[in-house]
């Protein structure tokens, strides 16, 4: 018989426990390490800091499911030995979480080294629930972030990949429940179509989710070749600057504040002629129904334009 398997995600409660209990025993981590003379300090990464955790159900029972960290260590702060031997660095970081493990009397097992993290697994009565995972990171001369990862025994610092920009574009959509409601489940199809093929791991679905949601909802419309995201206030600020000519701290903050504000204003009354059809390319926002009933300024939903005009 097959099994039946899919990912679902992980409640919030759910989540919380494990993240506390974590935050605990990094947290004295990074104390021993400073009474050390080693600086370093912890941040949740990957599916928990994105709030997108699954776990996989398998015929119904429900799967352990982790959470990542980055340590960051100053390098300068390092002993020399530790520095230019870098096996003993991760061996002695290992050695002390093992050691808190041990002191908060938890059912975590000693950490095992794998090629990039140390991985901490939480085994109840024989059965692993949940696990963590602690890479060992640094920046380089030029202030770029570097993981600590080995193969076979060779040690070495390894470039990562900057997603500053696939996490700003999560952290924008996340602001809007709409988009961020859109994200989460068509990442979680994603994950459930691709669970089993190695070549679509969660951060290549992730990636790929947030530019296409990304693009849905914030395309870029150009005004006089410069991209200019569309938004409420950007929407404010293209009216007073192209159309009205309002000085900036005079402007409204509001799109609806301001078009109550342009039917009482002479300036807009005078201006001869006033621009007949401008492109954008629209996402669907609460904020744009607002334009539609104006008699200045509606929204052309089927050609996705709007348009200026005086009544």
């Amino acid at each position: 018989m097959k099994k039946e398997k899919f990912y679902q995600f992980v409640p919030k409660r759910n989540i919380r426990k494990y993240l506390q209990l974590c935050q605990k025993i990094l947290d004295r981590l990074c104390e021993i390490l400073k009474n050390k003379g080693i600086a370093a300090n912890y941040y949740i990464v990957g599916s928990g800091k994105r709030h997108l955790v699954t776990r996989l159900v398998i015929n119904g029972i429900e799967q352990p499911f982790d959470l990542d960290f980055n340590l960051e260590v100053d390098l300068n702060s390092l002993p020399k030995k530790l520095k230019e031997d870098l096996a003993k660095l991760k061996e002695k970081i290992r050695s002390e979480l093992n050691k808190i493990l041990k002191e908060f009397k938890t059912d975590f097992k000693d950490g095992k080294d794998s090629p990039s993290v140390v991985k901490a697994l939480l085994i109840p009565e024989d059965k692993t629930k949940f696990s963590f995972d602690l890479a060992i990171i640094s920046k380089n001369k030029d202030g770029d972030l570097q993981r600590l990862a080995h193969k076979n025994d060779n040690f070495n610092w390894e470039m990562i990949r900057n997603s500053a920009d696939i996490e700003n574009k999560a952290e924008r959509l996340r602001k809007q429940a709409t988009s961020w409601n859109e994200l989460r489940n068509t990442y979680l199809d994603k994950k459930n179509k691709h669970y089993e093929e190695d070549s679509h791991p969660s951060i290549t679905i992730f990636i790929d989710v947030v530019n296409k949601v990304y693009d849905k909802y914030y395309k870029n419309f150009e005004v006089n070749n410069v991209d200019i995201p569309i938004n409420s206030k950007r929407i404010v600020d293209l009216i007073c600057d192209k159309i009205i000519g309002l000085k900036y701290e005079k402007r409204p903050k509001r799109i609806k504040s301001l078009l109550n504000f342009v039917d009482s204003l002479e300036k807009w009354r005078k201006i001869q002629p006033l621009p007949t059809t401008t492109d954008f390319k629209l996402y669907q926002d609460p904020v744009f129904k607002q334009l539609e009933k104006n008699k200045k300024i509606i929204i052309i939903k089927n050609s996705k334009k709007l348009k200026w005009f005086d009544s």
